[in-house]
C-alpha cells in the first residue's frame, strides 16, 4: 500500500493560498504511525455550519455520503449574496439562498418629544452568527454594519482502494462590523474552530492557510490593511491551538472614489480558507463574499470628519438594506403602514386603478432607490401623487388639514409616482394614493428620514432597500 507523505511548500504557493498574508514556512509533523497505515488520499466537502458530519461508521457502510453531497452540492458558500449591491453583485454567481435576517424588526412607539428611527446593530457575536446560521445558513445579515458568514469543512479520507478509513473537520466563522457612524475602518474577526477527526487520516500534513482577497471599484483605490492572518499550518497544529482567533481591518480613505459627489467606493472581500492535501492536491474552502463600502455623500453624517478632512464619511456593507414599518397598534406610523400593506397584498383595491398594478420595494429583487439631489423629479412625484388624490378623493380630502396625501412608492425614490416621465419601460400609474392622518403621515416621514440617514442610503441606482410591514 502506497502512502503518500507530507512535502515542503513554497512561499509562492502559500501566499497563493493564503492570499493577502505570505506565511514563514512552518515545519510540518510527519504522520504518526496510525496516520501511516493507509490514508493515500480524500474527498472534501463545504457544508453549512451546522451540518453533522457521518459517522466512520455509517460512510463505511455506505450511509450519510450521498446526503453529505447533496447538501454541499446545494450550499452555495462562495456565492455573492443575492441581497448584494452596486459593483459587488457582480463579484460572482449570485446566491440562490436568501440571506438569514433579523427576526426582530425595531419597531416604532410614540415618544412624547420625538418620533426617531432606531440604530441600526453595529455589533455581533460568534454565538449570535452560530444561532441565527442553524444548520442550513450560510450568510447572516444582522444590518448593514453588522453580518457574519460560516462554513462547515470535512475531509473523508480513504485508502489506495477508495475505502474510507477516517474523517477530519472543523469550522470557520467570519463576523464583519462597522462600529461607529462616523468610521471607516470595516473589521472582519475570525474563527477556527470544532476539530475533531476519526479512524485514520493524514491530518498532519494536511495543510490549512486562512486568507483574503480585495478587489476595490474603482481599482486605482489603495485599501489600508492591519491585523494578521496565521501562516499556512497543519489541521493537527490548528487543532492544538483551537479555537484560533484573528482579525483583519480594511479601511479606503476618501478622495479616492467616483467621480460624483458622494466619492463611492464599493469592493469584494472574499475571505477563503486555502488547504493543499498531502498528496499535493490544492482545495480552498470560499466563504460568502462580502461588500465593503465607503463614501463621503455631503448629506450623510461625517460630511466633514469632524475638521478632519482625512476622516469624511464612513463605512457600511453594500446590502439591500430594509425600512421596517409597524401596523400595530400604537405605532405612529401605523396608517402609512396599512396603505403600503394594501398595496403590497391587494393593489387592484388602491388608485390610481391599475389592474396589473404592482409596486416595488417587496423584494430584493426589486428594491427602492432613493432621491436626493434631483429635486425636480422628487417634486414632481409630490405633485402627481397629490393630483390624484384631488381626482379621486376630491379638493377637501385634507379635510382642513387634518389629512395629509400618503403616497407609495415614496416621492423620495425614483419609483415615485412620476416614474414613467423619465423612465419609458416604467408602468404609469403603478403607484396608490390615500388620505391619512396628518400627524401619522409626518411621524412616518420622520421615520423614513431616519431610516436613510442612519442606513447611509445613497442617491441613485447603486443603493437600495425595500419595506417590511409588522
Amino acid at each position: 500500500m502506497t502512502l503518500i507523505r507530507p512535502t515542503f511548500r513554497t512561499r509562492r504557493f502559500q501566499a497563493a493560498l493564503t492570499g493577502l498574508v505570505v506565511a514563514a514556512l512552518v515545519p510540518i509533523a510527519a504522520p504518526t504511525t496510525a496516520q501511516a497505515e493507509g490514508a493515500v488520499a480524500g474527498r472534501g466537502f463545504v457544508v453549512p455550519l451546522g451540518t453533522l458530519t457521518p459517522s466512520l461508521q455509517d460512510l463505511q457502510k455506505g450511509l450519510g455520503l450521498a446526503e453529505l453531497e447533496r447538501k454541499a452540492n446545494a450550499f452555495d458558500s462562495g456565492a455573492v449574496p443575492r441581497e448584494t449591491l452596486g459593483i459587488s453583485a457582480s463579484a460572482g454567481r449570485r446566491s440562490k439562498i436568501p440571506a438569514v435576517t433579523p427576526t426582530d424588526t425595531y419597531e416604532q412607539r410614540a415618544n412624547s418629544s420625538a418620533i426617531s428611527y432606531p440604530n441600526p446593530p453595529r455589533n455581533i457575536s460568534d454565538a449570535e452568527c452560530e444561532k441565527a446560521l442553524g444548520k442550513d445558513g450560510w450568510f447572516y445579515l444582522k444590518s448593514r454594519f453588522a453580518l457574519c458568514t460560516g462554513i462547515h469543512v470535512i475531509q473523508i479520507w480513504q485508502d489506495d482502494r477508495g475505502k474510507t478509513i477516517g474523517t477530519s473537520e472543523y469550522n470557520a466563522i467570519m463576523l464583519g462590523k462597522v462600529y461607529k457612524d462616523t468610521s471607516r475602518d470595516i473589521e472582519f474577526d475570525y474563527r477556527l474552530f470544532g476539530f475533531k477527526k476519526s479512524g485514520v487520516t493524514q491530518t498532519g500534513g494536511f495543510l490549512i492557510g486562512p486568507g483574503a482577497q480585495i478587489l476595490p471599484d474603482p481599482s486605482r483605490v489603495r485599501v489600508n490593511q492591519s491585523g494578521k492572518f496565521p501562516g499556512m499550518q497543519s489541521w493537527d497544529q490548528l487543532a492544538q491551538q483551537s479555537p484560533i482567533t484573528f482579525s483583519h481591518v480594511i479601511n479606503a480613505a476618501p478622495d479616492q472614489g467616483s467621480s460624483g459627489s458622494d466619492d463611492l467606493v464599493q469592493g469584494s472581500y472574499k475571505a477563503t480558507m486555502g488547504q493543499l492535501w498531502p498528496n499535493g492536491k490544492p482545495w480552498v474552502a470560499e466563504l460568502a463574499p462580502i461588500a465593503p463600502r465607503w463614501d463621503s455623500a455631503k448629506y450623510l453624517k461625517n460630511s466633514t470628519g469632524g475638521g478632519d478632512p482625512a476622516k469624511r464619511g464612513a463605512a457600511a456593507f453594500n446590502y439591500v438594506a430594509t425600512l421596517n414599518y409597524s401596523a400595530k397598534v400604537g405605532a405612529p406610523e401605523k396608517a402609512v403602514a396599512d396603505h403600503i400593506k394594501e398595496v403590497f397584498t391587494n393593489p387592484a383595491s388602491t388608485v390610481p386603478r391599475n389592474p396589473a398594478k404592482k409596486v416595488p420595494g417587496q423584494t430584493e429583487k426589486d428594491y427602492l432607490h432613493r432621491i436626493v439631489r434631483d429635486t425636480k423629479r422628487h417634486d414632481r412625484n409630490r405633485y402627481l401623487a397629490v393630483a390624484d388624490c384631488k381626482r379621486y378623493f376630491g379638493d377637501g380630502y385634507s379635510q382642513g388639514g387634518k389629512f395629509e396625501c400618503d403616497e407609495y412608492p415614496f416621492a423620495s425614490t425614483y419609483e415615485g409616482a412620476a416614474e414613467h416621465e423619465w423612465d419609458p419601460d416604467a408602468k404609469k400609474e403603478n403607484h396608490s394614493v390615500l388620505p391619512i392622518d396628518a400627524k401619522q403621515n409626518g411621524d412616518a416621514g420622520l421615520l423614513l428620514q431616519g431610516f436613510y440617514a442612519k442606513n447611509r442610503m445613497l442617491d441613485g441606482l447603486e443603493d437600495g432597500f425595500i419595506v417590511k410591514i409588522t
